[in-house]
Formats: C-alpha cells, structure tokens, sequence
C-alpha cells in the first residue's frame, strides 16, 4: 500500500514549469526533408540526467515542432512516446540531443520527426558535427535559444534535411519522482506488472498480454507474430528468461510521472530496462 500511494501521489510532477509567467516556446523557421517542407513553431527544452545510466551521460532534448508537445514526451531514457507521435503524423519537426557540458562544440545527435511513406522505415537521424548547426545558442535555468542552420546531403530524399530556424524554448528537467533498489524495485507494482507479462508470454496467454499492455506493444506484439509465425515466436520466447529468473535480474525502478522505467541486469552484467505506463491504478508494459 505504501508503495502504491507513493505512486500516486508523484504521477504528474516530473515536469516542473521553469517560472510562473515564462514565455512559451515558439520557433520561426522550416525544416525540408524528403521533399516535405514542415513549419516550425513550437520549441520546448528538457534536460534528461542519465540516471537509468542507459546512455553515454545526461541530454539536453531540445525539439522544434510544427505543433505544441506535452514535456512528457521527451521524459526518459528512449524517445518511444516522441517517435510513436511522429510515425502517426501528431507532430512534425526534429528533435536534437546535447552534450551539457558542451552543447554546441560537442557531436550533436538528432532524430527527423517526419513519418515515413514506408511504415517499415525507421525515422531518419542525423549528426551534426561539433561547431556546426547551431548559432547564438544561451542557455539558463529557465531557457534555451538560438538558431538552427544546417544542411545535410543524405544517399536518398528522405535522408536529405536542411533546416533554418530560430528558437526560444522553455527549458524542463526530467525529474525522477521515485527510485525504488533491490527487493523494494522487484516488489514495485511496475515490476510485478513486467513479470506477470513475462509470464503470460511464456504461457502464450494472448488475452493476459493484452492487459498489461499499452494498444502500441499490443500492436507490435502482434505485428511480430504474424511476421515470423508463432513456431518461430515460440522459440524466441523460450530463450526469454522465466518469471522468477527476470524478477531476479530486477535491481532498481525509476518512476518519472507516469512512467516507469525498470532496470535489470543479468548473469553477464549486462544492463537492460523496460519501460511501462501507468492508466488509472494499473501498471501497463509499453
């Protein structure tokens, strides 16, 4: 019960306005890629802290888009929540991520938010080199500015982006609201909501699986079954670890709003997470 009431009471707090007043983000500009010119008008920044220790160290996510997005959509570890929008055509624009310490001089990685004509396709990411692609950039506690100038000549339209665009965004920290170690971690509701999926997996309960998943995992579930055909899914499932044997590997659970991210790491040390949602008391697998 403890745990559950903790929950609650930090879904929705992650994402701490930086002042009472502050302007909204907006951007003056176009981005261009394969042959589809998309305005950009919101801007939003988030500083992420690396504390699932999944990446090289912490971000700074600052995202140009033709429409406004929720901070939550740049929280965590992955960016599924953001490419899920763009693979659906609710936003449109690009997503860049910073080295803090060096936000401008350092490789710039990014991500164009454009869905694909082959659905197949992943979205297509970018590197900016270091000195390159951003201008007049200032950065406080409260905001980030600057430009975006920048062309790059891919093998094919769809890898060819060329952007030019000013921007003033409010700048967002990425808070975690709970951290759970060790036995209180495998005891979390997320986790439990893991290993029991994990369960119906290898029972090959479609109905239970359903249920602890969000409609996306759902879908991609049952995209992979029909793919490679359920013998196949059989013997991928059966080099998946038990349910006992994943809620072993469970070391820590990091809960940012709605979200919660579970690490784990295996006999080889090897580090792997899973990340799930929570809708109204429940926890689902995303």
């Amino acid at each position: 019960m403890r745990l559950a009431l903790l929950f609650a009471a930090v879904v929705g707090a992650a994402f701490p306005l930086p002042v009472r007043g502050i302007d909204p983000g907006s951007a003056q500009g176009t981005m261009t890629s394969d042959g589809v010119a998309v305005g950009l008008h919101h801007a939003l920044a988030l500083f992420y802290g690396n504390e699932e220790g999944l990446l090289d160290g912490p971000e700074i996510r600052l995202l140009l888009s033709d429409r406004d997005v929720a901070p939550a959509a740049l929280s965590g570890p992955i960016l599924d929540r953001l490419e899920q929008l763009a693979r659906k055509g609710d936003v449109r624009g690009l997503v860049l991520r910073l080295d803090p310490q060096q936000p401008v001089t350092a490789p710039i990685g990014g991500t164009v938010l454009l869905s694909p004509a082959d659905p197949e396709r992943s979205l297509t990411f970018l590197e900016l080199e270091g000195g390159s692609g951003i201008e007049d950039w200032r950065l406080t506690d409260t905001r980030a500015s600057g430009r975006l100038a920048f062309s790059i000549a891919g093998d094919t339209p769809a890898d060819t982006v060329t952007v030019q665009a000013a921007f003033s965004a409010p700048r967002f920290r990425d808070e975690v609201t709970a951290r759970l170690i060790g036995p209180e971690a495998a005891d979390s509701a997320p986790a439990q909501a893991l290993v029991r999926w994990n369960e119906a997996l290898h029972r090959g309960d479609i109905e239970t699986l359903k249920a602890l998943s969000s409609d996306d995992k759902y879908a991609e579930l049952l995209a992979f079954r029909a793919e490679v055909g359920d013998e196949a899914l059989r013997k991928v499932v059966a080099a998946e670890p038990s349910g006992a044997e994943l809620k072993r590997q469970i070391k820590e659970v990091l809960v940012r709003g709605d979200r919660a991210f579970i690490i784990m790491v295996d006999d080889d040390d090897a580090r792997n997470f899973a990340a799930t949602t929570r809708i109204g008391e429940r926890w689902v697998i995303d």
